[in-house]
């Protein structure tokens, strides 16, 4: 798995991401691993959306077009007329 480093983060932020991962029983690294895994998840999931979206369009772009097309007409046939 590759490194990350990130430089120079303020000390006040430091000492909020140390105390988070307190409080939740993880170490800071752990505590970073759980964001990025979580900002992941969510940027998967928008992906998701967004395709899922864009078939959802593209089918009720193609249903309009079908609905648009020229009705097919009919002949009408006259009733043959019976004999008695």
């Amino acid at each position: 798995m590759p490194d990350v480093t990130i430089h120079d983060v303020p000390q006040e932020e430091l000492s909020a991401l140390e105390s988070r991962a307190a409080r939740h029983g993880r170490s800071t690294e752990a505590e970073l691993m759980h964001l990025i895994h979580d900002a992941a998840g969510e940027e998967r999931l928008v992906t998701q959306l967004e395709r899922a979206t864009k078939a959802v369009e593209a089918k009720l772009a193609s249903t309009a077009v079908a609905d648009q097309a020229p009705r097919r007409r009919y002949r009408t046939v006259e009733p043959t007329p019976r004999h008695r």
